[in-house]
């Protein structure tokens, strides 16, 4: 508290001040100890799976109503669904 009340009240910025040293001591050892903690947690925390690519489009209209379709990469598609209708079309590029 002594750091505390030099900073605040007292207005000194003497940074040669031993509670100011502490103050600054303990804030960087605080710091380098949540590191240590963190890196092994980070370090053998498994990484996210790659996304591969869809190799088809599934489209579900109700619970029991679903499409697939495959996806070729050269093709541009369109979903149009109307009056619980729908329509894919596949057009190249």
């Amino acid at each position: 508290m002594h750091g505390v009340n030099t900073l605040s009240i007292q207005r000194s910025y003497d940074i040669y001040a031993t509670s100011l040293r502490f103050l600054a001591s303990l804030q960087i050892i605080l710091v380098l100890v949540g590191v240590v903690l963190l890196a092994p947690i980070l370090y053998h925390r498994p990484a996210a799976p790659k996304s591969n690519d869809a190799k088809s489009i599934r489209i579900k209209l109700a619970p029991h109503q679903s499409i697939s379709y495959p996806v070729e990469a050269e093709k541009n598609y369109t979903i149009e669904i109307e009056n619980g209708k729908l329509k894919f079309s596949a057009e190249k590029r």
